[in-house]
């Protein structure tokens, strides 16, 4: 069992984004069973797009990362793996303002950038949200509520692999001159 290349839409592009097909290529990969991307993301045998021989191509899951891609035969009694020379650079998405700046609890929050879809949860001083998160059907932006136990901050997005991404500050209202 040999792997040769890997890559994304032609030979030698290791730059990918979430959903891109990614193309293994060499001999006897029919007997290999999953990907396995960085941090011991997996894709089963049932989920590959085609499967033959020769070749594998699978989807980029949302949870993959940057790293040197494997093939596993899924053996129980130990589990043979078949690396990569080359890492996959999978694109993160960007982050390019916070509106409004100053805000109101229960308020909406706009985030603006690329590739929103992939964000799993906002991490805001005080709070965290993983409810409630839509992106925009071109995700170029994202909303979400401001819980009320969040406080002037950073407004942080996580995505589905885990990597942070500074989007900006906000600065919460409270109630003031009470008596």
């Amino acid at each position: 069992i040999k792997l040769d290349k890997v890559y994304v839409g032609s030979e030698g592009n290791t730059s990918a984004k979430v959903g891109d097909v990614v193309t293994f290529k060499g001999d006897y990969l029919n007997l290999m069973h999953q990907v396995v991307f960085a941090d011991d993301v997996r894709v089963d045998e049932k989920d590959f797009k085609s499967h033959d021989r020769y070749t594998i191509t699978v989807a980029i899951p949302k949870e993959a990362k940057t790293g040197r891609p494997m093939l596993s035969d899924t053996n129980p009694d130990g589990e043979n793996l078949l690396y990569a020379e080359e890492a996959l650079t999978i694109a993160l998405p960007t982050a390019t303002g916070v509106a409004p700046a100053t805000v109101k609890a229960g308020a909406t929050i706009t985030v603006s950038g690329t590739d929103l879809n992939l964000i799993e949860k906002v991490n805001l001083a005080g709070a965290t949200v993983e409810e409630g998160i839509k992106a925009a059907a071109d995700n170029k932006s994202l909303t979400f509520a401001l819980p009320v136990t969040a406080t002037d901050g950073e407004v942080t997005l996580v995505t589905y692999s885990g990597v942070s991404i500074p989007a900006g500050s906000i600065e919460t209202v409270v109630p003031t001159n009470l008596s």
